[in-house]
């Protein structure tokens, strides 16, 4: 009879412990799993760890589900060494980041006169930006435990720290980009944010009707799932709120423009100060329909108010390719800018 063990703390379970028991399974028929009680898995991790018992009950229904009718046993252990150095083992299923750790075990398994353990090492297993599957991402918002990337945040649940993990995950700035719709978000992605990792930010209370703000949303929602792309939903229609403050402004097109994109840039600078970005941007300037040097200096005003970097960019000369990107995946595409006043501005004056 092939003895197997393999140990973790199994904080959150993810496809990466998955792969450790599959060949933890695959290489012996007696399977001894190790799960760290909760004072030492403390001290070993700055992550918080779940109650033993919750971790032994989820190891538990997985272990279940991949033995396929192999023996295996559940104990505690209080340090890096379980049950390896007093039993007979066969071979030791690790991680790479427990591999030094078997070799320690092997050593004095021969001090005590027990014959060394295989060592069988499992790779990673990657999410889907590359980067290792663990717990802390999981626990960070970064990743699902299958290592798709979470795509859907709200300001809420966009975790401390993200965008520093972020930063150093890929080298690069991580920047707010206010996103307005699908369309015009679509035409600068891969191209006005070179050198950036974008997130969006979906803050547009002045869509009108609701019905309209909702079919943005949601086509929003798809193409940034199609994508890969992070988005923080900040799902507040205070369309009194809005029409208030256009009214006090004035209607007039450019005036009441003017107020728009004042309270959506000071929205998405203030969430982008408040989450640690230093940069922030609108996909407003991908549109030929907007008014591009307003934007641009309302955001380089908000920058200053906040303390941070407004990233002007020009792509309207692609704002089709955007639309018909959009438009080609089955999804909606406007024909108005967005308050009620540029709907019937829309219907009487078509845009070219």
């Amino acid at each position: 009879m092939i003895t197997v063990a393999v140990g973790g703390t199994f904080n959150i379970l993810h496809h990466g412990h998955r792969a450790l028991l599959e060949r933890a399974f695959a290489s012996g028929d007696l399977v001894h799993i190790g799960l760290t009680e909760d004072g030492f898995a403390s001290r070993s991790r700055s992550l918080a760890i779940r109650p033993f018992r919750d971790r032994r009950r989820d190891l538990l229904r997985l272990a279940r589900e991949l033995a396929r009718g192999k023996r295996f046993t559940i104990h505690p252990i209080n340090d890096a060494f379980g049950v390896t150095l007093e039993r007979d083992i066969d071979i030791l299923v690790v991680s790479p980041e427990t591999g030094t750790v078997g070799l320690r075990i092997n050593e004095l398994r021969s001090e005590r006169g027990r014959k060394p353990m295989i060592i069988s090492m499992v790779d990673h297993v990657l999410a889907d930006d590359g980067r290792p599957i663990s717990s802390t991402r999981i626990a960070n918002r970064e990743i699902e435990p299958d290592g798709t990337l979470v795509v859907e945040h709200t300001p809420d649940s966009f975790a401390p720290g993200l965008v520093q993990i972020l930063r150093e995950g890929t080298g690069a700035e991580p920047i707010l980009v206010h996103t307005c719709c699908a369309p015009c978000l679509a035409s600068p992605l891969g191209t006005a944010f070179s050198g950036f990792v974008p997130v969006g930010l979906f803050y547009n209370p002045n869509i009108h009707p609701f019905a309209e703000y909702r079919r943005r949303l949601d086509t929003l929602r798809q193409f940034s799932r199609s994508v890969g792309l992070r988005v923080i939903y900040h799902d507040d229609y205070d369309l009194k709120r809005f029409t208030e403050g256009v009214g006090r402004t004035g209607l007039e097109h450019g005036v009441r423009c003017q107020w728009c994109y004042e309270h959506r840039l000071e929205r998405t600078a203030r969430t982008a100060r408040d989450l640690g970005f230093g940069h922030f941007t609108t996909s407003l300037l991908s549109s030929p329909h907007q008014l591009h040097d307003l934007v641009v200096e309302t955001g380089e005003r908000m920058a200053r108010r906040y303390g941070l970097r407004f990233h002007a960019f020009d792509s309207r000369d692609r704002y089709r390719q955007g639309v018909e990107r959009v438009r080609s995946m089955g999804l909606h595409v406007q024909n108005y800018c967005g308050c009620i006043f540029s709907e019937e501005e829309r219907l009487r004056r078509p845009l070219i």
